[in-house]
């Protein structure tokens, strides 16, 4: 977790003291829920897998036998989930990729 987000949690916590001392617990924690929501919102990671295409599951695990060393690239945006199976970051296909390299097309 970056120092950035650190501030922030800890932001968060200080609020809810704050608002749970003045008007109750239950309160403050119904307010610091509602802070780390709009705070996960703010973020580019709730959107991970909503109107996706196609699912990545059975590819990252292909993508999990191949050797450590062997570069992976996915064609078009890429595709957190598929990192998070694939075990390894897996990023757009650059234009001058370099070879040899394994590319994951999305099958429509």
């Amino acid at each position: 977790m970056g120092g950035r987000s650190v501030r922030w949690v800890l932001g968060v916590m200080l609020v809810g003291w704050w608002v749970g001392g003045l008007v109750g617990w239950w309160v403050g924690g119904l307010v610091g829920w509602w802070v780390a929501l709009l705070c996960f919102w703010a973020t580019p990671l709730w959107l991970w897998e909503l109107n996706e295409t196609w699912p990545t599951r059975a590819m990252g695990h292909l993508v999990r036998t191949l050797p450590p060393g062997e570069l992976v690239f996915i064609q078009g945006t890429g595709r957190p989930s598929l990192s998070w199976y694939g075990e390894r970051l897996i990023q757009p296909r650059p234009a001058q990729a370099p070879h040899p390299h394994h590319l994951v097309a999305p099958s429509e």
